[in-house]
């Protein structure tokens, strides 16, 4: 995790690794998109994006909360993944 964010604050000064980051990123949206797409959602691309920004968010908190558990994770992505995966159409 540390390793991850790190490598984000080295290509914020580094143009090279910054595209090569930025591809890393687009490539693992796009895998997920797929699965998200089959999974019902309506525009999986921004879903995937949201749900990397999620996971993001949790490892972050998990580096100054360690005693969170996967059970809290699994109980925070559970609706989300609902939300996200819900045809546009429907509230």
């Amino acid at each position: 995790v540390r390793a991850e964010y790190e490598l984000i604050l080295f290509a914020n000064k580094d143009d090279e690794l910054r595209q090569i980051v930025v591809n890393w990123e687009n490539q693992m949206a796009g895998g997920l998109a797929a699965v998200l797409e089959r999974a019902g959602a309506g525009r999986p691309i921004e879903a995937a994006r949201t749900l990397i920004n999620f996971v993001r968010g949790f490892e972050l908190e998990r580096l100054v909360k360690p005693k969170l558990s996967i059970r809290e994770f699994q109980r925070r992505l559970t609706p989300m993944l609902g939300a996200l995966c819900r045809p546009e159409d429907q509230p």
